[in-house]
């Protein structure tokens, strides 16, 4: 995948997040994550998320039905600059 498709993808994915509030108990559950993605690119949304993760800005919270996906409240600053970012 090109680098600026992945960032866009990043973007977009911590924008969603964002703006439904997703700070903790306000969640995403993994089979939603992608949606709103074109079809093409639904499969690297899961794998852009891992990535984030791994970056801190993602947190992974399993549950008993699926597992959930919410901002890192310490990255807030971070994450709001790669939102604003053009």
């Amino acid at each position: 995948m090109e680098k600026e498709n992945e960032y866009k993808i990043r973007k977009i994915l911590l924008t969603k997040l964002f703006n439904l509030g997703c700070w903790g108990k306000g969640h995403v559950c993994e089979r939603n994550l992608a949606k709103g993605f074109p079809k093409h690119l639904r499969g690297y949304v899961l794998e852009i998320a891992k990535q984030l993760r791994k970056d801190g800005y993602l947190i992974l919270h399993p549950s008993g039905h699926d597992r959930q996906w919410y901002l890192n409240r310490e990255k807030r600053i971070e994450i709001e600059q790669i939102i604003s970012e053009k």
